[in-house]
């Protein structure tokens, strides 16, 4: 079987074998395979199917952090991490509900104008919570 660059060979039957690691289960290896017809098709298949396995390896380790991190700690994580978008939008919609329910509860008083001394910074908050999960550091210095 003649190998060209990557983990890539040409079979007996013609088409082209590409192998990438799945995964390490107790310091094993196991192996995922895709095949083509060319060179450049097991070659693209390859690519997408580890690119698929690592964000998925990527998910399940913030997810173990998220269980492993105590609450101080869960807003720096989801700060710097870029890994996982569905994490940073369930932190975003926390923020957001929060934010809905306290200006709820503040705008329904009944004194005109009043409640604008309330309201601004619970947005103000809400925006400094968003800000980071979205890469804008700079608005959290409000």
């Amino acid at each position: 079987m003649p190998k060209q660059g990557k983990n890539i060979y040409l079979r007996k039957d013609g088409r082209w074998e590409g192998r990438y690691i799945k995964e390490r289960v107790n310091g094993k290896i196991r192996y995922g395979y895709v095949f083509g017809k060319s060179y450049e098709e097991a070659l693209d298949k390859l690519t997408r199917a580890a690119s698929q396995d690592l964000n998925s390896q990527l998910d399940v380790l913030i997810q173990v952090m998220e269980e492993a991190l105590p609450e101080e700690l869960m807003d720096t994580l989801h700060n710097v991490q870029i890994a996982s978008l569905k994490a940073k939008k369930l932190r975003a919609q926390a923020a957001v509900a929060t934010a809905a329910v306290a200006a709820a509860g503040e705008g329904a008083a009944p004194i005109p104008f009043a409640d604008c001394a309330l309201l601004i910074p619970t947005q103000l908050g809400m925006i400094a919570c968003i800000s980071p999960n979205i890469g804008q550091e700079h608005l959290c210095n409000m």
